[in-house]
């Protein structure tokens, strides 16, 4: 290998710090097939590092999930005390709140309507003259099948190409 293509090319390691701004300039982008490979190798192994890190990640949010759902039960099985304790206080006193030092407990009737089949509830509206609501939106993709046969496109459609870069890395084990 070349002094010149040795000073140009950027080391691998330069691009693991933490600063994101790096430059490659054109000399830099005429790679040969076997440094094409060293980057996808490269490439992979830090595909492997994220994979080992997101499954680090996810052990550590399982433990904290856990660990709030057994918090929660305990604020549930304590909320139902209280609510017990409401409930045998009203039937004995008949009063609905009660404030303490750390808050207020509260007994709240409420009348919730619920509404059955909306084909009966659409007919007693007609007969009784009581709004209804249509929602109506455009179908995009008809509209693109459409323009894909007729042609005709709205004023408000535009269309954008866009050419794109992809790589893919093998499945092989890295050995380390």
């Amino acid at each position: 290998m070349s002094e010149k293509f040795n000073n140009d090319l950027i080391a691998l390691d330069e691009l693991e710090s933490e600063d994101n701004t790096y430059s490659i300039n054109e000399e830099q982008i005429l790679l040969k097939d076997v440094h094409a490979d060293q980057l996808l190798w490269k490439i992979k192994e830090l595909e492997e590092d994220i994979k080992a890190l997101k499954v680090r990640q996810e052990e550590s949010v399982e433990f904290y999930n856990r660990r709030i759902e057994s918090v929660e039960n305990q604020i549930r099985f304590r909320a139902n005390l209280l609510e017990r304790h409401m409930q045998i206080d009203n039937e004995s006193t008949g009063k609905k709140t009660n404030k303490l030092p750390n808050g207020v407990l509260r007994l709240t009737t409420r009348k919730k309507r619920i509404f059955g089949d909306e084909d009966v509830l659409l007919k007693f509206s007609f007969e009784n003259n009581i709004a209804t609501k249509v929602v109506e939106k455009p179908d995009k993709k008809a509209i693109a099948e459409h323009t894909k046969v007729w042609g005709d496109v709205p004023d408000i459609c535009t269309e954008e190409e866009l050419t794109s870069f992809s790589y893919q890395t093998t499945n092989n084990l890295i050995e380390e």
